[in-house]
């Protein structure tokens, strides 16, 4: 590179260097972003979106661009700070929704319809697990017990406590039908109102209750159990697969849901406009004014200026002199 050029891009990059920081500049980035993001709202999502290029850019990202055993390392900090922190939040989920919203949810729970076949079925082989089948047996034969006492309560719990196994074994035998008769009863439209009151009285009761006690009640050995799926989850090729084609398909979605929106349809612009200016600005200027950045931009100046050709004879400069008065 000759000479004179390294000594301007030297000078150049002392000019960037002071201008960067100033006030003015800053002020007119700001404004210039600003001009530029309300041309950019003026605009519909499928005037600025490449579709090809994201869903190649989404297929294309390498499989192992992060280091699965630091990634995970990170997240399991990451939970263990979270439960930390949510274990001294003194408000509920109510608080933290709003009572509007509050209500909503439970406005939403269960709705007058129809129960669809799928969730009968998932009710059928959830009292037909094995810890519910020993919850019913147990609660039945402690009903029996307390029954019995009260018409013999002299005799009536020792025979009960002496005939235990034989009664619990007989519980045991017509348990199926028990069962049946629960999803039958729940499912039932006469009862169907009094399961939705049941579910929004559970649902108001939890977001009553205190985040940090949900937090609390998870023991040790659960967090554990959860930080070593994480870790399972984060290395296994199958999960980044299925995260890769959702990937794909939620964009799929949104550009087939917002690509006729415009982008200032999407964003408030007007309200929020100046602030994401500003926003963008800082980030910009914190790039340019580091030296790398500002040396290379102002030797490729310099070397716009040293390789500069002349303006051709036959035409003259477009700009115009100023007459002195």
């Amino acid at each position: 590179m000759p000479r004179s050029v390294t000594k301007s891009s030297r000078d150049d990059a002392t000019y960037w260097q002071a201008r960067l920081r100033s006030s003015d500049f800053r002020k007119r980035l700001e404004s210039v972003v600003l001009d530029e993001l309300a041309a950019l709202g003026r605009l519909r999502v499928r005037e600025v979106i490449d579709v090809r290029q994201v869903r190649r850019s989404l297929r294309a990202m390498p499989a192992r661009l992060f280091d699965r055993d630091i990634l995970a390392d990170l997240v399991i900090d990451l939970q263990r700070r979270s439960i930390a922190r949510l274990e001294k939040y003194p408000g509920s989920l109510r608080q933290v929704l709003g009572e509007r919203v509050a209500r909503e949810i439970e406005a939403s729970v269960l709705p007058d319809a129809e129960a669809p076949a799928e969730l009968r079925q998932a009710m059928e082989n959830l009292v037909r697990q094995e810890f519910v089948g020993a919850m019913l047996t147990d609660l039945v034969f402690t009903s029996l017990l307390a029954f019995n006492e009260r018409i013999n309560p002299l005799f009536g719990v020792f025979a009960m406590r002496s005939l235990e196994d034989q009664i619990k074994s007989f519980i045991r035998a017509v348990l199926p039908m028990l069962q049946d008769r629960i999803v039958t009863f729940a499912f039932s439209p006469r009862n169907q109102k009094i399961a939705e009151n049941l579910s929004r009285t559970i649902v108001r009761q939890l977001m009553a209750g205190r985040i940090s006690a949900f937090v609390a009640s998870q023991s040790p050995y659960q967090r554990s159990q959860a930080e070593r799926l994480a870790r399972e989850l984060i290395h296994s090729d199958k999960v980044e697969a299925l995260s890769r084609t959702l990937a794909l398909s939620w964009f799929d979605d949104f550009y087939a849901a917002a690509q006729g929106r415009r982008i200032g349809e999407l964003i408030d612009l007007e309200l929020h406009g100046r602030v994401l200016a500003k926003t963008i600005v800082s980030g910009v200027i914190e790039v340019l004014a580091r030296n790398s950045v500002t040396a290379l931009v102002a030797a490729e100046v310099a070397r716009a200026h040293g390789t500069k050709s002349p303006p051709s004879r036959s035409h003259k400069a477009p700009v115009e002199r100023r007459r002195s008065r």
